[in-house]
């Protein structure tokens, strides 16, 4: 038997029950609200339909059914939120927290905590709850970028369509809260739309492309205030990076004088590094919670270990005569990698992340001018500023403003991008359960809501 399985009859009704309870009673004493015309008008008093044919909900338990039938009937109906109702998200996955610290999600069930969220735009601590859910299938997805997270079938995501045609503007459908489930089958098969949203001048369904679009955060701008010697914080940055150091260079002399004080050994044990190959290494959780200065200390090192900045001649110019710029990373570990490009979010810089064409190892790359120019103010590669200097006259000749679909009906303080796959793991997992009371929604590399009932909650009350 799992050793949290004896956990989930004690933490799960403890925390939700009220929750919903409050939900319940809210919505049964409003019975004089002005009701607007749904979007689903055959649905209007069928919920469990509108869950199974709309959102693409696979089953419901009985106590789900309940719940959503006693919204309809006005009536309070006590359930947990520990069967698929709340926020799912695989036990193991990193949140986010308020103070920059990543954790798990498993680590944070029956505990007082913050996480972030978006309000008018601005990115404002909130507090929230967690509790075990179930034992079920998880989702991964994955955007353009290589944002990813993994989740279970219904939890929603702000979602949106894309509508493209060779010369002609982007239209983007807006679809609001979705679940992964439905997510997934839009990849293939996109949902029905109104014509009068997509068909316009210049504009022929036959020929239409489509893609599913999720809000991500352009920005995180939180930073910690628990700063770290120097000769610690460059040492370790150093240490994590793969590459190595040639004598007489300004980074081999850094790390000859913060060696001494420190003892290298020691460090490693401090921060659990020891022992780790290269596919194994991560950033150590006291990173996540420097200052802002400290942390741009942090990666510029990094970068001098483990990165680049180079200009190159553009293989997709025949004429060989454009010119790229590129900063990148790279390691064998795709969660260091996973961490860097996280991290630079913090500065409002999007990096991609993709696995290297030939060899196993996963890089990160920027080739946007105008986050080249930003990584360049902000945080900068110690010992290969020349590079850098070469990149900043190509990005400054080459910036481009962000396409306009990217930010068209998007919540504010998020951009869209595409999701390229959402795939079922082999293996059933453990997941638990997020609340965010009030708010209903946080952030992590993208923009998620808290409860999957929120969305027949929603059908129900327009």
């Amino acid at each position: 038997m799992s050793r949290i399985e004896p956990l989930l009859p004690q933490s799960v009704p403890n925390l939700f029950d009220s929750l919903v309870h409050q939900i319940a009673e809210s919505l049964a004493s409003s019975d004089e609200i002005e009701r607007q015309p749904v979007p689903y008008p055959e649905y209007e008093n069928d919920p469990v339909g509108f869950a199974l044919h709309v959102l693409g909900v696979p089953e419901l338990t009985q106590e789900q059914i309940q719940f959503f039938e006693s919204v309809r009937d006005r009536t309070i109906t006590n359930v947990r939120a520990g069967h698929g109702i709340g926020k799912c998200v695989a036990k193991g996955d990193k949140l986010l927290l308020s103070s920059g610290l990543e954790v798990s999600a498993e680590s944070l069930v029956d505990k007082q905590f913050n996480l972030l969220t978006l309000v008018d735009g601005k990115v404002v601590p909130v507090p929230a709850v967690a509790g075990w859910n179930l034992k079920e299938s998880i989702y991964e997805v994955t955007t353009e970028t290589g944002r990813r997270i993994l989740r279970n079938a219904e939890h929603p995501l702000y979602t949106a369509i894309k509508w493209s045609q060779d010369d002609a503007e982007e239209i983007i459908d807006a679809r609001h809260w979705t679940g992964i489930a439905t997510m997934q089958a839009w990849l293939e098969s996109p949902p029905d739309y109104q014509p009068s949203k997509v068909e316009g001048e210049g504009w022929t369904m036959a020929g239409c492309k489509h893609d599913v679009l999720c809000a991500v955060p352009q920005e995180i701008p939180v930073f910690g205030a628990r700063p770290m010697p120097e000769p610690e914080l460059t040492l370790l940055a150093y240490l994590v990076g793969d590459g190595g150091m040639t004598r007489g260079t300004p980074a081999f002399e850094e790390v000859r004088k913060s060696i001494s004080p420190i003892g290298c050994l020691a460090l490693l044990q401090k921060h659990e590094l020891m022992g780790r190959g290269s596919p194994e290494k991560r950033i150590p959780d006291c990173i996540f919670e420097l200052p802002k200065d400290q942390l741009a200390t942090f990666l510029s090192r990094l970068f001098f270990a483990d990165g680049w900045a180079c200009v190159s001649k553009d293989s997709r110019d025949s004429q060989g005569d454009t010119l790229q710029a590129e900063i990148g990373f790279c390691s064998v570990s795709r969660e260091l990698v996973e961490q860097v490009q996280r991290l630079l979010l913090r500065f409002g810089i999007i990096a991609n992340v993709a696995p290297k064409e030939k060899g196993n190892a996963w890089m990160l790359f920027i080739h946007e001018g105008e986050q080249q120019l930003r990584f360049t103010e902000e945080i900068g590669i110690y010992g290969k500023e020349e590079a850098l200097k070469q990149v900043v006259e190509v990005a400054q000749a080459k910036i481009a403003q962000v396409s306009e679909w990217r930010k068209l009906k998007a919540p504010d303080g998020t951009v869209w991008e595409k999701v390229v796959s959402i795939r079922k793991l082999e293996e059933p997992e453990w997941t638990v359960a997020i609340g965010v009371p009030e708010h209903e929604t946080f952030l992590t590399s993208f923009f998620e809501h808290n409860s999957f009932g929120s969305s027949v909650l929603g059908h129900l009350e327009k």
